[in-house]
């Protein structure tokens, strides 16, 4: 299963959104892994190929996410700070990039932390993770 690792911490806000701004429930309408040390390598998105997600941002700062293709169903929790177009989001393992809300879609690019299996020989590379989620 391939799941969103989030950061944990606490709510901090800039001169961009707010946590109240992103409350509630955002499913994921393309998830995309882009290959850091391949550029020549397609995204791959996993809704594409049958997935769901969704992730749950609460005002005080805190997450649950939920992953699920043909192995299962995979949950996390934890926390989220964002600063301007920062996010940082963390189950343990800290992801940092950027955030963008128009209306209710919501587009997460994360450039750290993020990692996928490219070539399915149970290795995984270094990647961006390109997530467009619209409000539930």
């Amino acid at each position: 299963m391939i799941g969103l690792g989030v950061v944990l911490g606490g709510v901090a806000c800039g001169d961009g959104l707010a946590p109240s701004d992103l409350a509630g429930t955002w499913n994921a309408t393309a998830m995309q892994y882009i290959d850091q040390e391949d550029d020549s390598r397609p995204p791959v998105d996993v809704i594409a190929q049958g997935a769901q997600f969704s992730i749950t941002f609460r005002a005080d700062g805190t997450l649950a996410t939920a992953f699920t293709d043909d192995g299962g169903t995979e949950t996390t929790s934890g926390t989220y700070t964002i600063s301007g177009s920062t996010i940082v989001i963390n189950d343990g393992i800290a992801r940092g990039g950027t955030i963008k809300r128009d209306g209710d879609t919501l587009t997460i690019e994360l450039f750290s932390g993020v990692e996928y299996d490219f070539t399915g020989d149970g290795s995984l590379d270094p990647a961006d993770l390109r997530l467009v989620l619209v409000r539930a």
